[in-house]
């Protein structure tokens, strides 16, 4: 099969990230035209649905039987707190997380009036912890009336509370035996467990005059705080590729067999360079041109004893063509 260009890759900070270190762009440069968007549609497909992350599907608190109770010396009402509880963000270590395991934080404020998520304490798993601990929550008019936890478990994407009433159901038992609380019912969640805010992709056209169109990838995406974008394309990429990998029944892939080596880039990229970038004389230029030469390569092809037939190209344009071709190693002998 013919090889692909070798591409070529970085991942450096969004234009607008403000030294923000959770927005991050990936640019990949060289691709075959069309490589642009394929990669980008699958790219931005997973890391939207399929990068695993952890979130909360149900809250309990104390005397509380659904989210229209009203909380006597709390300005927020329960609507609010939920909500509020839903912009905590809480990352964890996979290994130490099963899945389908119920973790559970509890509201620890006894002597404060302002509730923050930095009252928030994981009660029983390891390797789990709040974020940003300054996110408001509820504001008392008498410390301690506010007993609050909030059960949170792994997945992917995005799950309504419909659905997690229906866990709820299921794990009815063990939520009753986790929970210190005396009564109160477990209010369902929408539970957002992909750690990836946002993603964005543009395509450009390289080398647009080549014979050869290549193409720019830029995918801009934004993390929650925890999980890096460099982190989360791993990922997306290691998902992809099992997929192709159970498809194709590829035990022994060797990107070598499927793109240029080096050397073989960089001669493909001389052989594709235009006329105009040989810093010639424009008299070589033009002479050229209209001979329909465009390329390195279309040059180092033709002839050099027919180059004198080419028309306004004089003895001293020859041979500054034929020192281009020598110091580019294009000079037939």
């Amino acid at each position: 099969m013919e090889k692909l260009t070798k591409i070529k890759h970085r991942i450096i900070p969004a234009k607008d990230s403000q030294n923000n270190s959770y927005k991050k762009v990936l640019e990949i440069k060289g691709l075959e035209r069309g490589f642009g968007n394929t990669l980008a549609v699958a790219l931005r497909r997973i890391l939207l649905s399929n990068i695993t992350g952890i979130a909360p599907f149900c809250v309990r608190i104390e005397g509380v039987e659904h989210e229209f109770t009203a909380l006597e010396k709390v300005s927020e009402d329960i609507v609010t707190i939920l909500s509020n509880l839903k912009k905590v963000v809480l990352n964890y270590d996979e290994d130490y997380v099963k899945d389908n395991q119920i973790i559970k934080l509890s509201l620890n404020a006894n002597e404060d009036n302002r509730i923050t998520s930095n009252h928030l304490t994981v009660t029983n798993a390891p390797r789990v912890e709040v974020q940003n601990k300054d996110i408001e929550i509820a504001t008392l008019s008498k410390p301690g009336v506010l007993k609050l936890e909030m059960f949170l478990r792994a997945g992917r994407g995005y799950v309504d509370f419909e659905d997690n009433k229906k866990f709820i159901e299921e794990k009815e038992k063990e939520l009753k035996e986790l929970s210190s609380l005396s009564k109160g019912a477990f209010i369902a969640m929408d539970s957002v467990f992909s750690p990836v805010v946002n993603v964005a992709w543009k395509v450009t056209e390289l080398n647009t005059a080549s014979l050869k169109i290549e193409e720019q990838l830029e995918l801009e995406l934004e993390t929650k705080l925890g999980v890096t974008p460099e982190s989360a394309i791993k990922l997306a990429c290691k998902i992809l590729v099992a997929h192709f990998q159970t498809i194709g029944d590829l035990t022994d892939l060797d990107s070598d067999e499927i793109f240029q080596s080096e050397k073989q880039s960089l001669e493909k990229e001389e052989d594709d360079m235009e006329i105009r970038l040989l810093n010639l004389s424009m008299r070589s230029q033009n002479a050229l041109a209209k001979s329909g030469i465009k390329t390195l390569n279309e040059l180092a092809s033709y002839p050099i004893e027919k180059l004198k037939e080419i028309k306004n190209l004089g003895e001293k344009s020859r041979e500054e063509i034929i020192r281009k071709l020598n110091e580019y190693g294009k000079l037939k002998n």
